[in-house]
């Protein structure tokens, strides 16, 4: 029972007005500006031995404004939170002259907004605010939130109203997809996805399990799921917005509504170490940026704690180098398969332990999804430029469609590989950055090819040629470049290279489709190195 009222509480019945605290003015002005005001009015009282929270379990403070609104946006009064006194504010009515805008009309419902002051956002809880039953409270004009001139509206809190249902779509490529419920929901894995064929939880440390039909898939769960393409949707009630994890990788599932990766907070603070990884159709894992609703995501903790997905402005930090802007000392390796899909790795000089164990990746998909990584499990390896004795790395492929192109991305740099599969080796470089495996396969070795200790002039390929040929050359040194082809005569009939190359192994290119058949030379001057060949052309 209200044994007496406050001041503050007093003076609004008696339409004086709200006392409002002078060090909470700054941080309700805009309300101070916005909110109409009225000789008829209603008070609202909110007091602190409720201990009211908002809707995401989030105490009211000091300095946090609470507002109440009209149904068409009106701010019709506003008070500010006091500790050890709650916050008094008088709900503007409706005046007798038409003049927009205007306040409450008799029988109106109440509606709130809160800015919280210690996220500096304004929560908008309209239709989630609960009242003192009027026979608890001691004051004859008592109501329960429906607006009438002259009534007393006690507040005892803003919880989430647990009845409010909504409905979600859940899209499933086809194939597998990593998807989850994002609403409190009583239905069944096989209600709400009959036709799919495969289906897996994953809990760190025991890995994929299977599911059943008849199992339920609770709200944070994340699910792999073999289907065709299609939709699904799923009507619940709005599910909490925080999500458990544990130590290792967690498949999580996100919450009802869209949230920045920037706005998830952890608790304990610092337990994410990974990006959140979602896996597109034929691309592999990519770090997002979102967490939207229906989707699961890939994300690793270093111990076991609560993700919140409420929306708040949160601390993580991303956990892998996603600059397409690549420092010296990286190169790309980019892995195509024939049906277009496609991955990169990442190959640096000088890679620290903490940088590798950022560019962790999750755990393999399930079935033959499209994977590609280091054989460590990880997206970036270490790369000895020009050291024979480098150590090599595996690339593990999984649901690959052979033939499969590796293409390397050197960035301008004079970085050479070499890969291997099978019986099949290429050398990559600047100048040739492609080769194709013919042959299937699970792994594919990389090393890192050592600087040439020479310059030299590669026989040409083929030789005799009818209409073109290819020719390879090395540089131990950046150097001014001239290759021409001659005839026997001495005379030039072609030029090939004419510039500066960087250290490296090149490749030149002969168009001898205008060339008549007979003996031609093929000279290389770089520097003081001079070298010919011979080349002949038969029509």
């Amino acid at each position: 029972m209200l044994a007496r009222l406050s001041a503050s509480v007093c003076a609004v019945l008696l339409g004086i007005g709200v006392l409002v605290p002078a060090a909470a003015l700054g941080q309700s002005f805009t309300y101070a500006e916005e909110c109409i005001t009225n000789v008829d009015n209603a008070t609202v009282h909110v007091p602190s031995t409720a201990n009211p929270a908002l809707p995401d379990g989030t105490p009211m403070a000091a300095g946090d404004t609470i507002a109440v609104y009209t149904a068409d946006g009106t701010c019709a009064g506003y008070g500010v939170w006091t500790d050890g006194e709650g916050a008094t504010l008088a709900a503007a009515g409706s005046d007798s002259i038409d003049v927009s805008p205007d306040g409450y009309a008799s029988g109106a419902s109440l509606q709130f907004e809160v800015f919280d002051v210690s996220k500096g956002t304004a929560v908008d809880v309209d239709s989630a605010a609960a009242f003192s039953s009027c026979s608890g409270v001691d004051v004859p004009v008592c109501a329960e939130g429906v607006y009438e001139p002259g009534t007393f509206h006690q507040v005892t809190g803003f919880q989430a109203d647990s009845s409010e249902t909504v409905t979600r779509t859940i899209t499933m490529a086809e194939g597998w997809s990593f998807v989850s419920v994002p609403v409190e929901s009583d239905a069944t894995f096989g209600a709400l996805f009959p036709e799919c064929s495969g289906e897996f939880s994953y809990t760190p440390g025991n890995g994929y399990t299977s599911l059943s039909d008849g199992d339920a898939v609770p709200v944070g769960m994340g699910i792999a799921v073999q289907c065709q393409a299609d939709t699904t949707s799923v009507t619940g009630t709005v599910p909490p917005t925080t999500v458990e994890v544990a130590a290792g990788w967690n498949l999580i599932g996100s919450v009802e509504d869209t949230v920045s990766v920037g706005a998830v907070t952890a608790s304990p603070s610092g337990i994410v170490t990974s990006d959140f990884f979602r896996l597109p159709p034929g691309q592999g894992y990519t770090p997002t940026a979102a967490l939207r609703p229906g989707e699961a995501y890939w994300v690793k903790a270093t111990e076991a704690g609560t993700l919140d997905l409420s929306g708040a402005a949160g601390t993580l930090v991303a956990g892998s180098e996603t600059s397409k802007n690549d420092p010296a000392g990286v190169v790309r390796l980019s892995i195509a398969d024939a049906e277009g899909q496609q991955y990169t790795l990442r190959l640096e000089e000088g890679l620290t332990d903490r940088q590798r164990s950022r560019s962790e990746l999750p755990p393999v998909p399930p079935g033959d999804v499209f994977d590609v990584r280091f054989a460590s499990g990880h997206a970036a390896a270490a790369f000895a430029s020009g050291k024979a004795s480098a150590p090599g790395h595996a690339v593990q492929l999984q649901g690959a469609t052979f033939p499969v192109e590796v293409r390397l991305k050197t960035g301008g740099s004079d970085r050479r590989i070499e890969i291997a599969a099978g019986g099949e080796r290429h050398a990559l470089s600047a100048a040739q950055p492609a080769a194709q495996i013919q042959e299937s396969t699970d792994r594919i070795g990389v090393t890192a090819a050592p600087t040439p200790d020479e310059f030299r002039l590669g026989k040409a390929s083929p030789n005799p040629i009818r209409r073109g040929a290819e020719l390879e050359y090395t540089l131990p040194e950046e150097s001014e470049v001239s290759i021409a082809v001659y005839d026997v005569l001495g005379r030039r009939v072609a030029r090939l290279v004419d510039e500066k190359r960087r250290t490296g192994v090149h490749r030149a290119r002969i168009d001898a489709g205008t060339l008549p058949s007979g003996k031609y030379f093929v000279r290389m001057r770089a520097g003081t190195f001079r070298q010919t060949r011979q080349l002949t052309v038969v029509r």
